[in-house]
């Protein structure tokens, strides 16, 4: 995905006469998200001859022009992020705007606050089970969180590493696997629990096991 910016003024207005009462509701309660969290995704557009039309995102560019309207718009949105598509919705499970150290951070905070999941899922733009993984990064070695929150794993990488209960195996497990951690289906292997994983280089690797098997102590010899 590219994104680019364009000025508020090049976008297409909304049709207010046309706009029903529910409509502007939600017009209405965009704005006052925007105005408290920002513009957490683009807007999608396809070229249509010289101007743009809106394939993805109509209630949120609704609302910064109403925002702009009365005044309200915060400055760093004068120029819109957009990204130019073929048309169609653009699915996402988690807003693309900010980074991932600070979407967890602010999904966190909302729920200590008391907010509901559903409503911390709505207000951020993603779907309960990236919350849910957001909530096992307590669960990783320090140096792994500190890669995390410097960008270097994403959070569906670091939530995999989460599931080892060890945290001493988690980091010897990123420190064998190297730059393949980032590979898909290492993460994959490490999600399904998988013991034996061969990395695109050739190289065989033991996972930690989850469940680690108690060798019972050996019963004493008769005298």
């Amino acid at each position: 995905m590219t994104v680019m910016t364009l000025p508020l003024s090049e976008l297409p207005r909304p049709n207010a006469a046309g706009m029903d009462d529910l409509k502007r509701d939600n017009v209405i309660l965009m704005a006052k998200r925007i105005v408290r969290d920002g513009l957490l995704n683009p807007i999608s557009i396809a070229k249509a001859g010289s101007r743009f039309a809106v394939t993805d995102g109509k209630v949120r560019l609704s609302a910064l022009h109403m925002l702009a309207k009365s005044k309200k718009l915060p400055r760093g949105l004068s120029r819109v992020p957009v990204e130019i598509t073929q048309g169609g919705i653009t699915e996402r499970d988690h807003p693309v705007l900010l980074t991932e150290p600070e979407l967890v951070r602010r999904i966190l905070t909302a729920e200590l606050s008391g907010q509901s999941s559903l409503a911390v899922a709505k207000r951020f733009d993603c779907d309960i089970e990236y919350l849910l993984k957001a909530r096992t990064l307590d669960k990783l070695h320090p140096q792994i969180f500190d890669y995390f929150n410097a960008g270097h794993l994403s959070l569906h990488q670091a939530a995999a590493f989460a599931t080892l209960p060890n945290i001493d195996a988690q980091w010897r497990l990123l420190q064998e696997l190297g730059p393949f951690a980032h590979a898909s289906e290492v993460i994959d292997a490490i999600l399904a629990g998988e013991t034996v994983i061969e990395t695109a280089d050739g190289e065989v690797h033991i996972l930690p096991s989850r469940s680690p098997v108690i060798t019972p102590f050996p019963l004493s010899r008769a005298a």
